[in-house]
């Protein structure tokens, strides 16, 4: 008898209490503004029975109740948490917070170390800090740099001892560059050189190369007369990021009207016995290579021992 009389002394209570605070509907917020290390900061709130009053709690030190909406505090530097709260005349009350981080002066960027290519070393460059940091990639990295090689765009958020943040990205992509070219040529050596490429972001930047010659006229076509000899001409394309793709081709340009050069062949020794032969070249053009057969030989003198053609 006694159990059931302390349970309903118990419901009739709990009735009674949860009637005296009816549900809230009250919502509280804040902003602030700043000069230096004095912060001021200002409440609103929706719904609620007016007036209301606010109170304000700055790391964890409370201020008393009152109607103004208003409170002016000097912060030292660091992070604080800062908290506001509204309670109307049925003392329905609602709280919210934030962390500020006072006087920071904390900045970063991210830089690639290696430049253009296939792989970036990232690193974050902070300034004005406080004190020990801290570092957090979006890779889940925690160390200063980071190292990638696929696409993306790589973040890192530092913090300093006070509290204080500062966040840089970086948009990278591996060197995708490819470039290529076709040559023509009139019967008086007036070569034509047209190239191609593909990847990169522009604007493009082209240049030429022949024999080591730079040419950079920024263009996809170039033309020049070249006389007689051995060349090697190279087509490059440089990219907004500073990629680069290039294709390179060697060939022998000949003489106006075509090539002069002529062979004979004398040979000396005994009849029927070992046998020397040697290659005359006439109308050659600089130095002069030899491919003999049966036997090949860089020598223009070839011995023989054995018939043949």
């Amino acid at each position: 008898m006694k159990l059931y009389k302390l349970l309903f002394t118990f419901l009739l209570a709990s009735c009674c209490w949860i009637a005296a605070f009816p549900q809230c509907n009250m919502q509280a917020s804040f902003t602030y503004t700043h000069s230096g290390l004095v912060y001021t900061f200002n409440a609103s709130q929706t719904g609620g029975v007016q007036p209301v009053q606010y109170a304000w709690e700055i790391d964890y030190g409370m201020t008393n109740l009152t109607p103004n909406t208003s409170y002016v505090a000097t912060l030292t530097t660091g992070a604080h948490r800062v908290c506001v709260v509204a309670m109307d005349t049925t003392s329905c009350y609602d709280s919210t917070c934030a962390t500020i981080y006072s006087n920071c002066t904390l900045a970063t960027t991210v830089n690639n170390l290696y430049g253009p290519g296939s792989i970036a070393l990232l690193a974050a460059q902070p300034s004005g800090a406080h004190g020990h940091l801290s570092y957090h990639w979006s890779t889940g990295a925690t160390s200063n740099m980071v190292t990638v090689t696929a696409a993306g765009n790589y973040c890192v958020t530092v913090t300093d001892s006070v509290g204080c943040t500062a966040t840089a990205c970086y948009n990278w992509a591996p060197c995708n560059v490819t470039a290529t070219y076709t040559y023509n040529h009139t019967p008086t050596n007036v070569y034509t050189f047209v190239g191609t490429s593909s990847g990169g972001t522009g604007p493009h930047h082209y240049t030429w190369f022949v024999n080591q010659n730079s040419y950079p006229n920024n263009s996809t076509i170039f033309t020049d007369s070249l006389a007689p000899g051995h060349y090697q001409v190279c087509f490059e394309d440089s990219d907004a990021s500073g990629c680069t793709g290039s294709w390179c081709d060697t060939f022998t340009v000949h003489p106006i009207g075509g090539c002069a050069l002529t062979a004979n062949i004398t040979a000396t020794g005994t009849p029927g016995s070992t046998g020397i032969l040697t290659a005359h070249p006439t109308g050659a053009h600089g130095s002069v290579s030899y491919n003999w057969s049966p036997a090949a030989s860089t020598s223009s003198i070839l011995t023989v021992a054995n018939a043949g053609n």
